[in-house]
C-alpha cells in the first residue's frame, strides 16, 4: 500500500474542504450577506410603507367629495331656514340643529382632511428616505461584490490546482488503495493517515508512540497510533 500517495490524497482533500469553508465564511461573503439581509429588512418596510401610503391617498381622494356633499347639504339646510316653508319653531329649531351637525361635521372633514395630509406627507418623507438607504446598500453591495470576486478568483484558482493534483493522485493509485482509504476516512473523520516525525511523534494527535512500533512502522509494516488509531508512516 502506498501511503505516501494516499497520505497526500489525505492533504490535497482536506485542504480542498478547509478552503470551501473559507469560501463560505470570508469576510467579504458574511459581508455580502449582511449587506443582502438589511436591503431585504428595507424592502419590506418600504413595501408595507408604500401600501399604507397607498391606503392614505385613497383615503384624501374621497375627501373633496365628502366635503363638497356635506356643503351642499348645509347650504341645502340653511336655504330652508330663509324659505317661507318653515312656519313654527320646532321646525325652524330642527333645521338650525341639522345646520350645526353640518358645520361640525364640515370642521371635523376638515381638520381629519389636514391630518391625512400629514401623515401622507410622514409616509412620504419615510419612503423618501427609505429608498435613499437602499440605494446606499446597494451601492455598498456592488462595492463588496468587486471585492468579494477578487477573492473568489483566488479561490478558485486554488481549486482548480488541487483538483488537478487530486486527479493525477488518484489516477497513480491502485483501486484497492483507494477504496481502503474511501473506507476508512469515514471512521476518522477524513483523516485516517497520520505521518510519524524521526522522533517518534504522531503527526495527527501528536503524541509519541513506543520504540516498538516506530521500528515496526519504519519497516513498512501496517501499523495504528497507540493513541489516535490513524496509520503511520514515515516519509523517508
Amino acid at each position: 500500500m502506498d501511503l505516501k500517495l494516499l497520505y497526500d490524497l489525505q492533504e490535497v482533500e482536506a485542504e480542498q474542504k478547509d478552503i470551501q469553508v473559507q469560501r463560505q465564511n470570508s469576510q467579504a461573503v458574511l459581508e455580502l450577506k449582511r449587506i443582502k439581509r438589511k436591503f431585504e429588512e428595507k424592502k419590506r418596510i418600504y413595501l408595507d410603507l408604500n401600501s399604507a401610503a397607498a391606503q392614505i391617498k385613497a383615503d384624501l381622494d374621497a375627501f373633496p367629495e365628502r366635503i363638497q356633499q356635506t356643503e351642499l347639504r348645509l347650504q341645502e339646510e340653511q336655504k330652508a331656514i330663509y324659505s317661507s316653508e318653515i312656519t313654527s319653531a320646532r321646525a325652524l329649531a330642527a333645521r338650525e340643529a341639522q345646520v350645526a351637525a353640518c358645520q361640525q361635521k364640515l370642521a371635523e372633514l376638515s381638520a381629519l382632511h389636514l391630518a391625512y395630509m400629514g401623515e401622507a406627507q410622514q409616509k412620504a418623507d419615510q419612503l423618501d428616505l427609505i429608498k435613499k438607504e437602499m440605494e446606499s446598500l446597494y451601492r455598498e453591495f456592488r462595492q463588496k461584490k468587486a471585492a468579494a470576486l477578487q477573492q473568489e478568483n483566488v479561490y478558485q484558482s486554488r481549486i482548480n490546482a488541487l483538483a488537478e493534483k487530486q486527479a493525477a493522485l488518484i489516477e497513480a493509485l491502485c483501486p484497492e488503495d483507494l477504496d481502503w482509504f474511501r473506507r476508512e476516512e469515514k471512521s476518522h473523520s477524513g483523516r485516517p493517515i497520520s505521518r510519524m516525525t524521526a522522533n517518534m511523534v504522531c503527526g495527527h494527535c501528536h503524541r509519541m508512540v513506543t520504540s516498538s512500533l516506530y521500528k515496526r512502522v519504519k519497516g513498512k509494516n501496517l501499523c495504528s497510533c497507540e493513541h489516535c488509531g490513524r496509520i503511520l508512516f514515515i516519509d523517508d
